[in-house]
């Protein structure tokens, strides 16, 4: 054994050098009124004498025998980091969880649904859990990012891979942080040096830093989106990148190096995790980190719901495209074939509500309509639109609540004495009656550890604010993120009450980037509303029988990582535009006659049939051009000493002519499979282990 790495394995976990013998090293530890010396052993030798003499000082002695510097550092983590004992906290988090989310779906059981999920812009049909657990648990360094629509799983999965660890019998023990709904949380490196001391109180930030370098602690970061400022939604892509990279530094410096860390980030799609300005962060850190790119889509109706609840659906003319919102199809799920033949969506999400508020009035002896409650909360979501939050602690929840209900809190006081509460002891004062609606059944405790009240989901928070929206109780601009969270809660409406909100929201249309424009018409007008010209729009996901107006809609535009579902394509839905990494499901083209032959495509799936019937020319390969070594040659240009790692996917064509470009994409499909290229989230990368192959084909 290496004496050095033996002493440095100790001094990471606070133990001071107190002797250096030839054949033994030891070590004390003191821990207030413990103290502790353990005598490692580099061969065999009588420390008999040596153990005696510690003893007699009061130490409690422990002797190590010669032992692989790895079995060593194991058996200092299981007993530092608790490990037994934190398996048992996972499990019952978990529980919690669980049992949070039975209570915020009036009692209907939790369970977790699996999803469809692409992965580095590929659909995968593995689980995803366990896709996740496999890379959390793997020897090398992971940096995982998830993201999703709000509500759309993202805490859920969180939760359901942190209970893996509680199952298996791998030496780790990972920390989570919930960052979502947590105003206060800004500045990345104190939230986790503060999650640090959360989790691990006895031990030093130092220790856990290290271990969580080491892989042995990973780190799953939920709702890291919510660390973003307000203003980074309406910024150029490259001023939202600069805003956010001190926080994607502080990951970073725990990815570097010899670093073995997994850290798993769930986010809201952002632009902040695509495009060079995230690619040149990573080669800037000379990260080697395998970064893997996960996205989530709409939940799969078959999965919640049977055939025959399926069918009425259909029968009805819904598109289920548009009902499959989680809560929705948990509140399905768990009706009979009667009830959903005599009820519309509208309906029953208005059952949803008045059996929470119904119910609500005799849990807390409530003097209040269930539109009373309604209209309560419509202004409580306006004063947290107001204030920019979405959660807070109770007592500023208390004063908001005391603001709205001023006027009539006299009346809803007598109100128990008309009402049969003869007792006085029953009928509350003010402050207590504030408490009852602080407490009420639509809000919950949001962040763990600290006493903060929010709305129990993002359903029923975007539920909320549209409807303050559309009774004039929010005056101010809407901040995109309020924007798609009612955009996801309304998507699932008839056209009336999508109609009502959007008609609020039309004013401000102008003010977000095209990206998010896009993904407002998708949800609620389920066509294109404007015109767009030399703009960028990724990761939208367009959803059945969306209709791309025949009226030169997209005009030297590119499209990244977006998934195109059924969606009505014509002549003049595209000019002169680009899609890269992008997925077509039974394009409809029938409308199409082909005429314009400047559409290009990179990277993408299921195209075929829409670029085929856009274009009537046949483009021919030029024999005298190999185009793989064309490819190549954009990762190491002529007379470059070494090649570049990474080339993101709207660079790939650049200074290729337009009749090659159908060739380029096939040549960079022959590489990837070839195993010379890695297809990543935003890039390819060069695999460096067929170093001999990449210089074979560009002849050097």
């Amino acid at each position: 054994m290496d004496k050095t790495d033996i002493i440095n394995l100790y001094k990471m976990y606070d133990f001071n050098l107190l002797d250096n013998g030839e054949n033994y090293l030891i070590f004390s530890y003191s821990n207030g009124y413990f103290h502790n010396v353990e005598i490692v052993l580099l061969e065999d030798f009588d420390c008999s004498e040596l153990k005696k003499e510690y003893e007699n000082v009061g130490y409690a002695v422990s002797i190590v025998k010669q032992e692989e510097i790895d079995i060593i550092h194991n058996r200092l983590f299981e007993g530092f980091f608790s490990v037994s004992g934190n398996k048992k906290r996972i499990q019952k988090e978990y529980k919690e969880f669980c049992d949070s989310q039975t209570k915020k779906l009036v009692s209907i059981p939790y369970e977790y649904i699996k999803c469809e999920y692409n992965i580095n812009g590929d659909f995968s049909s593995d689980s995803l859990i366990d896709s996740i657990f496999k890379r959390l648990t793997s020897d090398s360094s992971q940096l995982i990012i998830l993201e999703a629509a709000a509500g759309f799983g993202k805490t859920c999965t969180s939760y359901e891979v942190l209970n893996c660890f509680s199952k298996e019998s791998s030496l780790q023990v990972p920390m989570m942080t919930e960052l979502s709904r947590n105003r206060k949380a800004t500045v990345f490196r104190y939230v986790l040096y503060s999650e640090i001391d959360r989790h691990f109180f006895y031990l030093s930030s130092n220790l856990v830093e290290n271990e969580i370098k080491n892989g042995r602690v990973p780190l799953i970061i939920d709702g890291f989106d919510e660390l973003l400022s307000k203003s980074i939604e309406y910024d150029e892509q490259k001023k939202s990148f600069e805003e956010v990279q001190s926080m994607l530094d502080t990951i970073a410096e725990l990815l570097k190096n010899e670093s073995k860390a997994k850290i798993l980030i769930t986010s809201r799609k952002s632009a902040i995790f695509t495009g060079e300005e995230f690619d040149e962060w990573v080669n800037k850190h000379n990260l080697t980190s395998t970064i893997t790119r996960i996205e989530l889509k709409t939940p799969d109706i078959k999965d919640w719901l049977n055939s025959e609840i399926i069918e009425i659906l259909s029968n009805k003319g819904m598109n289920l495209d548009y009902i499959s919102n989680p809560l929705l199809l948990s509140l399905l799920k768990n009706k009979d074939v009667e009830y959903v033949k005599n009820k519309c969506v509208n309906e029953i999400i208005d059952d949803y509500f008045n059996m929470i508020l119904t119910r609500e009035k005799e849990r807390q002896s409530l003097v209040l309509t269930a539109n009373e409650q309604l209209d309560i909360l419509y202004n409580l979501a306006s004063e947290f639109v107001g204030f920019n939050i979405s959660s807070e602690d109770t007592e500023f929840i208390g004063e908001l609540i005391k603001s709205i209900i001023t006027n009539n809190i006299d009346d809803y006081i007598d109100r128990y004495k008309k009402e049969g509460f003869e007792n006085l002891e029953n009928v509350p004062t003010n402050e207590e009656f504030v408490m009852k609606l602080v407490h009420h059944a639509l809000l919950d405790r949001i962040v763990p550890d600290k006493n903060y009240i929010g709305f129990i989901n993002d359903f029923v928070f975007g539920y909320m604010i549209g409807k303050a929206l559309e009774l004039g109780y929010i005056k101010q601009p809407l901040d995109y993120k309020y924007v798609d969270l009612i955009c996801t809660t309304y998507m699932i409406f008839d056209e009336q009450y999508r109609s009502n909100v959007m008609n609020k929201i039309s004013c401000i249309f102008s003010s977000y980037s095209a990206t998010q424009q896009l993904e407002i018409s998708n949800k609620i007008y389920r066509k294109t509303i404007t015109k767009y010209s030399n703009e960028t729009i990724s990761d939208v996901f367009f959803s059945n029988e969306f209709n791309f107006d025949n009226n030169n809609n997209f005009t030297n535009c590119i499209f990244v990582n977006c998934t195109f579902k059924k969606c009505i394509f014509h002549n003049s839905s595209f000019i002169n535009s680009q899609f890269y990494n992008c997925t077509f499901f039974s394009p409809n083209c029938d409308d199409i006659e082909g005429n314009n032959t400047s559409l290009i495509f990179l990277g993408c799936a299921g195209h075929e049939y829409f670029a085929k019937k856009v274009s009537n020319t046949v483009v021919e390969s030029d024999n005298s051009i190999d185009y793989e070594k064309t490819v190549l040659e954009q990762f190491w240009k002529k007379g470059g000493n070494s090649p570049e790692p990474r080339r993101a996917f709207t660079t790939m064509h650049k200074g290729i002519s337009e009749k090659d470009i159908p060739m380029i994409d096939s040549a960079i499909k022959s590489l990837v499979q070839k195993g010379i290229l890695n297809k990543l989230s935003v890039c390819y990368e060069l695999n460096f282990s067929k170093l001999s192959d990449i210089k074979t084909i560009l002849g050097r």
